[in-house]
């Protein structure tokens, strides 16, 4: 699958181009957006060159993409660094992209892994959330969880415009030394020298992820 890159864009158009990818047929519209650029500050009259938090451009983007996809997945890098506690603005943003008609968010972030949560609005429509999956490929020093964490994904299913979303799952990882190199190793082959479990990843995500 051709992933486009979301998020950060090279013009105007194409900031405004919709990336929508067809997965066996069914439309997945996807979205992202960050809090900040570490500092870095877009030149003026560019704003379309990074999607920026914003609750408002948040809703009208879900609401545009909503009509031409099937599933709408946003991607948050929101969080508090280094903590395995959702805040509370990640929360609030969670309420108001559910509200707006997203059925799944992947967070990242605070560099650690956050708890599985799934939120309904008063149409029926529940959003999946990931809060954060953690590390990917770091060896960040602040602490020895920020080694571990993963993929996620969820079962999708289409039949006739019926959509199903369920058996979310995480294949977790662990960022391990081997042979003066760091390399990604799933974590269920290195538990006895990665700095956490699975038994921790399934406590942190929760009893509806599938953790592998």
């Amino acid at each position: 699958m051709n992933l486009p890159y979301v998020g950060a864009y090279e013009s105007e158009k194409d900031a405004n181009t919709r990336r929508i990818q067809n997965v066996d047929g069914i439309q997945l519209g996807i979205l992202s957006y960050t809090y900040g650029t570490n500092g870095l500050q877009v030149p003026n009259n560019r704003d379309y060159l990074v999607n920026y938090i914003d609750e408002k451009k948040i809703k009208r983007d879900i609401k545009a993409i909503r009509s031409k996809a099937d599933v709408v997945i946003v991607n948050m890098h929101w969080g508090t660094e280094y903590t395995t506690k959702v805040n509370a603005t990640q929360r609030r943003l969670a309420k108001i992209i559910n509200e707006a008609g997203a059925d799944i968010i992947f967070g990242g972030h605070p560099h650690i892994l956050q708890p599985y949560a799934e939120m309904t609005n008063a149409d029926g429509l529940t959003t999946h959330i990931f809060y954060s999956i953690g590390n990917f490929y770091a060896t960040n020093a602040v602490g020895k969880a920020t080694l571990i964490g993963g993929a996620a994904s969820f079962q999708i299913t289409k039949q006739g415009d019926h959509i199903t979303i369920d058996q979310p799952e995480f294949k977790a990882t662990a960022v391990l030394k081997d042979q003066d190199m760091y390399k990604v190793f799933p974590l269920k082959q290195v538990e006895k020298r990665a700095p956490e479990n699975l038994q921790w990843v399934q406590q942190l995500l929760g009893n509806k992820v599938n953790v592998q």
